[in-house]
């Protein structure tokens, strides 16, 4: 790549030889500007603001431009293909510029709830089955009534109390309905 020096916006050399030694940037040119001359040297979209601080005349003439706004060279120098003498620094390698800060603004939490879940299990089929049917038949043998655990006495005393009881007299007997009443109706006690 090749440079470009330039004094008050005019151009004094296109592509000269140049060589970076002692901080600063050798030109070749068989005229060179005095010392203390601002100077802006100039390759591609870089560009350099400097001063000669030295200057050399006769076989080999030429100009030591430094930087004005820096200490040490620019690192863009050493893409040019230079040669490279003693004492020169350069600038440190910028630090690659932080990643850019990006806002992320949350979205706001929905809670989904999920529905329950119904499992529906079919009911066991169930198969009915029919219940024979049993006929009760009556008996045929006649049913004798069962013995009695009373005296023959006292069935034939609770006969009298039935009869008495019953509000029809017999057919000998003179009560009188009034005293048959008298005798439904018993005092309290």
């Amino acid at each position: 790549m090749s440079i470009q020096v330039l004094y008050q916006s005019l151009s004094i050399a296109k592509e000269p030889r140049f060589r970076l030694q002692d901080g600063g940037l050798f030109i070749e040119l068989d005229s060179p500007m005095p010392v203390a001359t601002a100077l802006s040297v100039h390759a591609g979209e870089h560009s350099l603001q400097g001063k000669v601080r030295r200057v050399k005349e006769g076989a080999g003439a030429g100009m030591l431009v430094v930087p004005v706004e820096a200490t040490k060279l620019p690192r863009w120098l050493l893409g040019l293909g230079a040669e490279v003498g003693a004492g020169v620094e350069f600038e440190p390698e910028p630090a690659p510029p932080p990643p850019p800060v990006v806002e992320v603004k949350p979205e706001p939490v929905v809670e989904v709830k999920p529905e329950p879940v119904v499992e529906v299990k079919p009911e066991p089929v169930v198969e009915a089955k029919a219940e024979p049917v049993v006929e009760v038949k009556p008996a045929e043998a006649p049913v004798e009534a069962a013995p009695s655990k009373q005296t023959p006495a006292e069935a034939a005393a609770s006969g009298e109390d039935e009869d008495e009881s019953s509000e029809k007299p017999k057919a000998g007997e003179k009560k009188t309905a009034a005293k048959t009443a008298a005798k439904k109706k018993k005092p309290r006690r």
